[in-house]
């Protein structure tokens, strides 16, 4: 049951003003209104429901608000839409962490669309939003069955959300080691060094300013402040595949013309 104090407990949380709720839930602002000062014994159990999954997806730092032009036209349908999707996703995170986790490690091919497990395959697609949606799967070695594969399934879902933070404007830490990368006479390896950042993009454009210096190594970049100790998204060779598909920078040097 969620009373008008857990409501504005998750509205303040979430960053939405009342009007912004009533658009997202789908209701009236006066309703919202009505909720929030208690004019009604509890919040309905839909709107109850989304909430606490938009509070869930949003501590997992995943994207749970519809994205710009549903919410600037004003599209009840595809707001509606996020909204149900953000709830099965928060539900089916929630059944992987009550079993303990994954209970096997899936490839996540961010740019083909697709997680792989073995035989099994499960296809997504990016949202306007910058989230994601499931999409399909096949099974190679026998007939697709959803109620058989549903855990495998969520276990996808699950590294897909992860690793589809990398591409999420989320605050982030790039975390290096500075100096030499053997032991030095007392034992260290140098000075690690940590800068936050507001987004991946931010951080790994800083990281590969920072992969042409010898005295930089051991990159990673991990979730949250540097205080946080969040997940890490990003490993040293990652970091240095994607610093190498991208273009270089151009250097424009200024032509010296003989006096």
């Amino acid at each position: 049951m969620m009373t008008a104090t857990d409501l504005q407990n998750h509205l303040t949380r979430l960053g939405l003003s009342q009007t912004e709720a009533a658009q997202l839930l789908g209701v009236a602002p006066r309703t919202v209104r009505r909720w929030f000062e208690g004019e009604e014994e509890e919040v309905p159990g839909p709107a109850e429901q989304a909430l606490r999954a938009w509070l869930r997806l949003q501590e997992r730092n995943l994207i749970w608000r519809p994205d710009t032009l549903s919410l600037r036209e004003d599209d009840q349908q595809q707001i509606a839409a996020h909204r149900e999707y953000a709830i099965e996703l928060s539900e089916a995170l929630a059944r992987v962490d009550a079993r303990g986790g994954p209970r096997f490690p899936w490839h996540v091919d961010r740019e083909h669309g697709c997680a792989i497990l073995g035989p099994m395959e499960v296809r997504f697609y990016k949202l306007a939003n910058g989230g994601f949606s499931l999409a399909s799967y096949t099974h190679k070695n026998t007939v697709p069955d959803l109620q058989r594969d549903r855990e495998l399934i969520e276990d996808a879902a699950f590294y897909i959300a992860k690793e589809m933070k990398k591409e999420a404007a989320i605050p982030v830490t790039l975390v290096y080691m500075e100096g030499p990368n053997f032991a030095g006479p007392n034992g260290q390896f140098g000075a690690m060094r940590h800068e936050e950042f507001p987004s991946n993009e931010a951080a790994i454009s800083r990281a590969c300013d920072l992969i042409e210096l010898p005295r930089v190594h051991s990159m990673a970049i991990r979730e949250g402040t540097a205080s946080s100790g969040g997940e890490f998204l990003w490993n040293d060779a990652e970091l240095r595949r994607e610093c190498a598909r991208r273009p270089k920078p151009l250097i424009r040097r200024r032509r010296v013309v003989p006096a």
